[in-house]
């Protein structure tokens, strides 16, 4: 069986320490290069900082770019972490390959950057929210905590906390389906909190930074409270 590929242990060296957003087209062991945008936070010595695992909605090569600008890095501003938001290259991020490629690189970032395994978050949105689900779900030594937005979750207990933003009037995910997934999931014992946004549509992504950033904000007063802030 073919190992699936990933971030070759070489291209994790080239990833600069400066602190800013920085784009990279990493290689990975098949030859293939895959797009990836990384915040640096400002790095003191002997000091770990909190990293945001930042998945982006369905779309296209370019996806990635419109999320962070618009939504992740505004949202995140004045919080010092690391933010790691890749390109999903057309899959979904619960595709066992894309997964791997994912929890991979988070891995080897580990080792190469002062990352506090303590306070590693998920979020997502559209599709990047079921990955984030998905991968909270899966992962619980890896990820602190995760918000999921916008997204199609299953009725499965979380051990890590839960930040879900769901727009009222969502057309692709209904919101009372979403409820019902998340009432389900709360009765085996998942520390979830669901977060309902009035007025707002599932095409309307960039009109949901306030509330991620008052849950970024949340991070900031718990699992991120020791870490210096901008």
């Amino acid at each position: 069986m073919k190992a699936t590929a990933v971030v070759k242990k070489s291209e994790i060296k080239k990833i600069a320490m400066d602190a800013g957003i920085h784009d990279y087209a990493l290689k990975m062991t098949n030859g293939k290069k895959w797009d990836v945008r990384i915040l640096i936070p400002i790095m003191g010595k002997e000091q770990k900082y909190p990293l945001v695992l930042a998945l982006h909605w369905a779309g296209d090569q370019e996806a990635y770019r419109t999320y962070s600008e618009c939504l992740v890095f505004p949202a995140f501003q004045n919080i010092n972490t690391f933010i790691v938001v890749p390109t999903s290259d057309g899959s979904h991020w619960i595709d066992p390959k894309t997964e791997t490629r994912v929890i991979d690189l988070l891995r080897k970032l580990k080792i190469r950057f002062p990352i506090a395994k303590d306070q590693i978050v998920v979020t997502g949105y559209s599709n990047g929210g079921i990955g984030s689900w998905k991968y909270a779900e899966a992962y619980p030594n890896l990820f602190s905590a995760a918000i999921p937005m916008a997204g199609y979750y299953e009725k499965k207990k979380i051990r890590i906390p839960v930040y879900t933003i769901h727009g009222e009037k969502d057309e692709l995910f209904k919101v009372s389906i979403v409820q019902n997934a998340m009432a389900q999931s709360k009765k085996m014992g998942s520390p979830i909190d669901l977060s309902i946004v009035k007025g707002l549509s599932h095409y309307m992504a960039c009109s949901y930074t306030d509330v991620l950033h008052e849950k970024a904000l949340h991070l900031q007063e718990t699992i991120f409270k020791n870490v210096e802030h901008q």
